[in-house]
């Protein structure tokens, strides 16, 4: 095993991430956090250390026009390299935006998680796994600081949290 499979695999375990779970929803962007993600996830699964089933979400914001096209495609085509279930849904970001009357990046994440959440129950994922890295994690705390946040807060993004 590589090194960044058995980091990954051992933040798994000490977390007790997936536990229990026979479907992990993987939502992949087709930005390289993701992309690595979904290549670690589906090594680990191979190798039997996740005894689950792998499934892929591509959630396309239209907010980059031909850009997040090309995302969506390079998403189906590794899955489909990697001969994983894939899926795709394209959100209005820009009228979700409007109508709740949110940042454009607020909107995406609510959308975002709103359409994740209904795939993962409509495939009876326990899990939904989004890839992170050291900046994501820097962004969130200084926003959380920006519009103050308790203790909490103080630790960026958490290993896991309930939708």
């Amino acid at each position: 095993m590589e090194p960044l499979e058995h980091t990954i695999a051992q933040f798994i375990e000490d977390h007790r991430l997936f536990d229990g779970a026979r479907r992990i929803l993987l939502a992949i962007s087709g930005g390289v956090d993701s992309m690595a993600l979904l290549h670690v996830i589906q090594t680990l699964a191979s190798q039997r250390i996740l005894n689950a089933d792998l499934l892929i979400a591509h959630i396309n914001h239209q907010l980059r026009g031909a850009a997040s096209d090309a995302d969506e495609v390079l998403v189906v085509q590794e899955a489909t390299k990697l001969g994983l279930p894939v899926m795709t849904t394209r959100v209005d970001v820009e009228a979700y935006s409007r109508s709740h009357k949110l940042s454009t990046e607020t909107a995406g994440r609510q959308a975002r998680l709103i359409s994740l959440g209904e795939l993962a129950r409509e495939h009876r994922c326990a899990w939904i796994a989004t890839g992170h890295q050291m900046n994501d994690n820097a962004e969130t705390l200084l926003q959380r600081l920006g519009r103050g946040t308790g203790y909490r807060g103080l630790a960026g993004i958490r290993p896991s949290r309930s939708l």
